[in-house]
């Protein structure tokens, strides 16, 4: 069985890790295979055994596209060669051209021959979701646009929302046409291509891929103000905040993604020189640190704060010279220097997944943001020919789904801790209680079995007298003993038997005087008892022709107030706390059960101990 879950912890930590990664390596390099797309050869794109064409599904241009660069070839009427063909989708500027790199700056056409299509169906090619201004020619006639695209920096308007497209009828000889003419890139071209689209096509994917990136973003806002409610009502608990940090991160990377700012007007903005690229790869570092810091706290791990103050160090310097490189090789250097920085934390995560059952969700968070961050690099570096658009939002939803898993276990966790301490705290009190009483028990029994044994010894009727009054004490104290508890009444029957078997012994006996006003309550057992046996010892009230011992209780407001006074000789206080271990005895339980107050005094007139302490309202 251990070694059962062993390999399902390993198989989770892998999957988080690479299964994005693989998903998109394998669907790029055999995408053509898998969904039997055509991929274009020399800028010819061929239809004729595409078996999915008839099924209506989106067809993306890839492949080899002809390439003219700072050339538009429709709108100049350029009908000199091409320069070159250019897989897409790529930027030209990772491309050669004899021998020579593309600059990155610049605009381009790009060109393509569909052949073999169904004669007289009409398709289109929308022009949205691209990272360029562009304009699209079918069969040399205007089809649509995406932006307000310009040949030049100064007069390029990138308002990519605006947008349109339009179908055409595809001619008797199946053969279309297709020109893309970008507008001036700053990064090296488009890094994604439009798609084929049919009219009967059925558009409920389509509406449900673009509607899910905005329900994505309400989503981790909500949850964002959900985690921090929740948090702050946690009383205690390590990493109750962690959640809260989780969803403000991931959002943070989540709002520059392709997912968010190719369907916001954040585009135009975040596109020149690729500054999203940068503000992903600050929000990615951001959450490794968090992760290491979180994973500080945790003991067993054994995470050096030297590492963890270099980590920081170059993480920011990394995050800060990967601004300056963008879209270039030293980009793709930060990001695996990144990387070589995580495999220490990747290792640790690990093992305390292997070896724990608990904080080990985040772990499992923190693999899929590092899978996830892996994909898009892929992307921004044209290492995969598809895009992550629509991906990124899966993967936010995934671990939105972690981390409410998370927080379920978290808060169970923190339940049973809770309801487990309380019960140790009762057992504890109990377990108290129970010395306590045991403690002035054998020291009562004694002296009543010496009171009795003397009896016999004068009067064998006074004897028998007093072992029905020490029968009735015990069987009162035998049935409250599992309680701890008893209530005032049957604690004042246990005093009266314990003065009457007493005074059987005194030559002079004493009188006990009562006052009661309210007797609902219940008090520690043996509570009054110990008190008396000291009135007799310190106060010497039975030497006295007129002594007596008065108890009196009342109730003002929700506090129970008791008294029990003698009219004995006075004396010192103080000596009470530092030889009685009967009084010491009961205010300990009295605080312990009642949280009561146990106050002594003496003088001339009389000796007293009140006790005060408050009852719960119905």
């Amino acid at each position: 069985m251990k070694k059962f879950k062993t390999f399902i912890k390993i198989f989770l930590c892998m999957f988080c890790l690479f299964f994005g990664v693989s998903y998109m390596l394998i669907f790029s390099f055999f995408d053509d295979q898998i969904y039997n797309i055509p991929r274009a050869k020399e800028g010819i794109m061929d239809f004729k055994d595409c078996k999915n064409y008839n099924k209506k599904i989106n067809m993306p241009i890839v492949g080899e596209l002809e390439f003219y660069h700072n050339r538009w070839i429709i709108t100049d009427q350029d009908c000199n060669a091409l320069d070159s063909f250019i897989n897409a989708p790529s930027k030209w500027s990772n491309h050669l051209n004899n021998s020579l790199v593309y600059p990155k700056k610049g605009y381009a056409s790009y060109k393509v021959t569909l052949i073999n299509l169904e004669p007289n169906t009409k398709i289109k090619i929308p022009c949205t979701s691209l990272t360029l201004s562009v304009k699209l020619y079918l069969n040399h006639e205007y089809a649509g646009y995406c932006g307000f695209p310009s040949k030049t920096e100064v007069d390029q308007v990138k308002d990519l929302t605006e947008s349109n497209s339009y179908f055409i009828t595809v001619p008797e000889d199946g053969k279309v046409e297709v020109v893309l003419e970008t507008g001036f890139s700053e990064y090296g071209g488009l890094v994604a291509m439009p798609y084929i689209m049919l009219q009967e096509h059925n558009h409920s994917y389509m509406s449900f891929i673009n509607f899910i990136p905005g329900t994505t973003l309400g989503l981790l806002v909500f949850s964002i103000f959900i985690s921090l409610f929740i948090s702050f009502s946690l009383k205690r608990g390590e990493g109750k905040y962690y959640p809260f940090f989780v969803f403000l991160c991931i959002t943070a990377h989540f709002v520059f993604s392709y997912d968010i700012l190719l369907r916001t007007r954040g585009f135009n903005f975040y596109a020149k020189d690729m500054l999203f690229q940068g503000f992903s790869f600050l929000t990615i570092c951001i959450f490794s640190l968090f992760q290491l810091t979180y994973m500080l706290k945790i003991k067993n791990l054994k995470i050096s704060k030297i590492y963890f103050y270099l980590n920081l160090s170059l993480s920011g310097f990394l995050s800060i010279l990967n601004f300056f490189l963008l879209a270039t090789i030293g980009s793709f250097i930060c990001w695996m220097l990144f990387y070589i920085l995580q495999i220490p934390i990747l290792i640790k995560s690990i093992r305390h997944v292997l070896n724990s059952e608990e904080n080990i969700f985040f772990h499992y968070i923190y693999f899929i943001m590092i899978g996830l961050s892996i994909i898009e690099m892929m992307d921004y570096m044209d290492l995969i020919t598809l895009t992550t658009y629509g991906h990124t939002s899966f993967y936010m939803i995934f671990i939105m789904i972690m981390t409410l898993a998370f927080y379920a276990h978290r808060l169970i966790f923190l339940n049973k801790m809770e309801k487990k301490s309380k019960d140790m705290e009762i057992e504890a009190l109990k377990l108290k209680q129970e010395v306590l009483i045991n403690q002035i028990k054998p020291h009562f029994v004694y002296n009543a079995l010496s009171t009795i044994q003397s009896l016999y010894h004068k009067d064998v009727n006074q004897g028998d007298d007093g072992i029905i009054l020490f029968s009735k004490y015990l069987r009162t104290n035998v049935d409250s003993i599992d309680s701890g508890m008893i209530d005032f009444c049957d604690e004042l029957d246990n005093v009266i038997n314990y003065i009457e078997l007493v005074n059987l012994s005194l030559e002079q006996k004493f009188n006990l005087e009562l006052e009661i006003e309210v007797e609902d309550f219940q008090l520690p057992i043996l509570s009054l008892q110990p008190i008396i046996e000291n009135a007799l010892k310190y106060s010497q009230v039975n030497e006295k022709p007129d002594g007596y011992i008065k108890i009196f209780t009342r109730q003002l407001d929700n506090q129970i107030i008791i008294s029990i006074s003698n009219n004995g000789m006075p004396f010192d206080v103080s000596q009470i706390h530092s030889t009685s271990k009967g009084l010491n005895n009961v205010k300990s339980r009295l605080k312990e059960a009642l949280n009561a107050e146990f106050l002594i005094t003496s003088d001339e007139e009389k000796t007293e101990i009140v006790i005060k302490f408050e009852v719960k309202q119905d």
